[in-house]
């Protein structure tokens, strides 16, 4: 039993990050698409709560720091260029974190960095009493590596019956035999509908403990904190039994948490707090990411803006209707929701319906509009007609895909772990893969004529790709048209010229340049020297194409930022005897 201190009196305090400028992860999308906010938890406690660690950036370099709490400023942690994600050892001797690939280990009272193991951009990592670390990538489930290195081995798996998509966020329990994590159920989660389970390692039994939040983290007190949309909330639980006993409470509003922004790659759901043994906090304040930073605007090729009558908000994926007098896009302000937009009258309009959709695609002749949505814990492609009347039909079962774009002969190709998939409109025949590559395949076009199709391929989630175009249906002929980097290829209504974006934004403000590729079928296929046509703060993330293009080629529909000053979170609040206040609001007896 935890020794109960008498009168301890609660103490807060703001702590600076001095020497460094500001809190930041080693990922550059946290600067160019995240606005400065950290999309991994960025600081940690020490167990005995008289060390803290945080990653932060001094003159564009983001590195480790530790602060000993009985000292005025912290010290760089050498060694630790780029890192992200810092977790104690459990003896407080030794800090894990992850940079260039791979998770590390690094002993605070000095020594050489060690490499555990190679792994994918990392979605939270735990290390626990036996020794064992775990973690979990944007996909998929829990991983396990001892802490002394070696080949991770998995510990949970998304249950697609259940229409999960991915475990993360993931803590190790007093016990070492019991994961706590986050699971979502989307490729881009609505943080109303994610659950936090705790599962056994040995026997792979789980129970669901908390419904609609995210990043529980278990405390010496016997209780879960966990966020819930920017809000620090505690239940009691029982460790023994797994078992929450009590109702959920409000602690904190206001808390900082990577949610409700795009690209995947840093919509984490990670909150920005941390909790010692001892009793300490550390928070930022902030909430969930503002959502009204993007605005809809014709882009003409010179780059002259023409905005959309439409407010700014959280806006991806726009969709010119065949007769180029509506667009389809997504709005996430509230939730994924559907909308249209009538050009000649300016008015805008959310479909009717309940639950998520993702990703708009008009049919070929725009009598309707297929999407992706959840249907009896499914993730399936639909169609529906555009004003939301009649009944959503079901084209494929997805099982985590959206559509991207019709095949000349009426097929629709939808996108399914990396991979462009074909099924029959009517649903009625099963999706057929298309053997182009092994790698991930994000956003595809096939040209109006149906001899090519333009894709890109990236290795992993963490890296840039390259636009490719190949010839269909044979697909015996590749050819790569971007040079230094490429994504969301469109075709030209005639065949003669290809689009693709590129980004520029190294770690730097969000720069998105367009470009445009001349090309030439006969009497082969041949692709000219591509060359920018404009470049600015537009949104281009996800896995689907972000921007779409008149048949002219003459202008684009983008969904460009609105101007706001950048983050810089130079202070975290710290809480001493912290557990005296969480006790006394959530009781455990």
């Amino acid at each position: 039993m935890r020794a109960k201190p008498i009168d301890l009196p609660v103490t807060r305090a703001l702590i600076g990050v001095g020497p460094a400028e500001r809190l930041l992860s080693g990922l550059g999308l946290d600067t160019s698409m995240g606005r400065g906010r950290p999309s991994r938890t960025a600081m940690t406690l020490s167990p005995d709560g008289r060390s803290l660690v945080f990653s932060a950036e001094r003159g564009g370099r983001v590195q480790l720091y530790l602060r000993r709490l009985d000292q005025l400023e912290a010290t760089v942690i050498s060694g630790t260029e780029g890192a992200s994600n810092p977790f104690f050892s459990p003896n407080g001797q030794s800090i894990g974190f992850y940079a260039d690939g791979a998770l590390k280990k690094v002993p605070l009272n000095g020594g050489p960095v060690v490499s555990i193991c190679t792994a994918d951009l990392v979605y939270g990592a735990s290390w626990g009493r036996t020794d064992q670390i775990v973690f979990a990538h944007v996909t998929g489930g829990i991983w396990q590596v001892s802490a002394a290195g070696g080949t991770p081995t998995a510990l949970t798996k998304p249950q697609g019956n259940l229409g999960e998509f991915s475990h993360r966020l993931p803590q190790l329990l007093p016990d070492g035999q019991t994961v706590l994590f986050t699971v979502t159920n989307s490729t881009f989660p609505s943080w109303d509908d994610t659950r936090v389970v705790a599962q056994s390692i040995a026997t792979g039994d789980r129970k669901v403990l908390i419904e609609g939040g995210a990043d529980a983290r278990y405390v010496v007190t016997g209780h879960l904190v966990y966020l819930r949309r920017g809000t620090l909330m505690a239940v009691p639980f029982d460790l023994r039994r797994l078992e929450v006993t009590g109702a959920p409470v409000g602690l904190l509003s206001d808390v900082m948490q990577a949610a409700g922004i795009q690209p995947l790659q840093i919509d984490t759901g990670a909150g920005q707090f941390a909790v010692s043994e001892s009793g300490s906090l550390v928070y930022l304040t902030g909430g969930v990411f503002p959502q009204d930073r993007w605005s809809l605007v014709w882009v003409d090729r010179t780059g002259q803006t023409e905005a959309l009558k439409i407010a700014p908000g959280a806006y991806l994926a726009p969709r010119l209707s065949p007769d180029g007098k509506r667009v389809a896009f997504n709005s996430t302000t509230e939730d994924w929701d559907l909308w249209t937009y009538d050009i000649p009258h300016g008015i805008a309009s959310r479909l009717p319906m309940q639950g998520e959709q993702s990703v708009p695609l008009w049919t070929q002749d725009g009598s309707r509009l297929a999407f992706s949505s959840v249907v009896k814990g499914t993730r399936s492609v639909l169609s529906i007609n555009p004003d939301g009347t009649g009944s959503a039909e079901v084209l494929a079962k997805s099982d985590g895909g959206w559509p991207n774009s019709w095949t000349p002969d009426g097929r629709l190709a939808f996108f399914l772990n990396g991979q462009i998939w074909l099924v029959a409109p009517d649903g009625r025949t099963a999706p057929r893969r298309l053997a182009i590559s092994t790698a991930n395949i994000s956003q595809a076009d096939f040209s109006v004529d149906g001899r090519s199709l333009a894709y890109d391929l990236r290795p992993n989630f963490d890296t840039k790709g390259q636009v490719y175009v190949q010839n269909y249906p044979a697909l015996d002929r590749r050819e790569q048209v971007s040079n230094e980097n490429g994504a969301a290829p469109a075709w030209r209504r005639d065949g003669r010229e290809l689009y693709y974006v590129q980004d520029a934004s190294a770690d730097g403000p969000l720069r998105i340049q367009m470009m445009a590729v001349p090309i030439t079928t006969t009497p082969t296929f041949s692709a000219g020297t591509p060359r920018m046509l404009f470049e600015g703060p537009f949104r281009i993330d996800g896995p689907f194409r972000g921007y779409d293009v008149t048949p002219d080629g003459q202008r684009f529909l983008m969904v460009r930022e609105v101007p706001q000053p950048p983050a810089r979170v130079s202070q975290m609040v710290l809480v001493r005897n912290w557990f005296e206040d969480l006790e006394r609001l959530v009781p455990t007896k």
